[in-house]
């Protein structure tokens, strides 16, 4: 493998160490070594960010329909810094 990417099969097996130690990879029974783990937790993760973003968008729609509704002008105020924190909590 070492010569396909062009380094010391020293090299290789320190990065491999590195990747084991660090969690991002396993090693096999078949002494074979498996990164799905690593690539899968990210993915996870990526889709709980993205849920928890609709959720937030779903909470900021609701409480400006509910301003949009409202007469005193205290609840109303109350109701758009709300919505303003949960817009800034929104990730890209």
């Amino acid at each position: 493998m070492a010569e396909v990417v062009g380094t010391t099969n020293n090299n290789v097996r320190a990065n491999l160490a590195k990747d084991i130690k660090a969690g991002k990879c396993i090693r096999l029974e078949d002494k074979s070594f498996d990164y799905s783990p690593y690539f899968n937790h990210t993915k996870a993760l990526t889709e709980l960010v993205d849920w928890k973003n609709d959720t937030r968008r779903e909470w900021v729609e609701m409480l400006t329909r509910a301003a949009e509704k409202e007469t005193d002008s205290n609840v109303m105020r109350l109701l758009i810094k709300e919505a303003n924190k949960l817009m800034k909590e929104v990730t890209k």
